[in-house]
């Protein structure tokens, strides 16, 4: 009844005691100290709502960061991955070519003599097949 009574017109609950129970000091004491707590808590809850929402802040900033690193790490992934199928076509590519000359030069009768040309072919293929099991790595 106090508590409705002091919403209706503005008024405190302990101001209402005053009127009404001028003679009880006990109660009024007590409807003091409770309204001490009643407004510690409201501070308190007040300072609450700020820290949940700061934290939110705070994860939803973490979650953005972690999305763009992720989607980062995707695109470096499929870049890397692009250039090892180019590289395999690449060794894959010289080592038919390889193969063509030196059948050629098996039926040429050249079979101990390699030309110039043939042995740096075969470097390539050599070097480009060690960087992709590297990179594989």
């Amino acid at each position: 009844a106090l508590a409705a009574r002091a919403n209706k017109d503005g008024t405190l609950p302990s101001q209402i005691v005053d009127k009404a129970f001028v003679g009880d000091s006990s109660l009024k004491a007590r409807l003091e100290e409770l309204e001490r707590d009643l407004n510690a808590s409201h501070s308190q809850l007040a300072l609450e709502k700020e820290k949940s929402a700061m934290l939110h802040r705070q994860l939803k900033e973490m979650s953005k960061e972690s999305t763009q690193e992720a989607t980062s790490t995707q695109v470096q992934q499929l870049q890397y991955e692009r250039r090892v199928a180019e590289m395999s076509l690449t060794i894959s590519r010289l080592e038919a070519t390889l193969r063509d000359v030196q059948n050629e030069n098996f039926k040429g009768d050249k079979m101990n003599k390699c030309d110039p040309a043939d042995e740096e072919l075969a470097q390539q293929v050599k070097l480009l097949s060690e960087e992709v099991v590297r990179l594989r790595d």
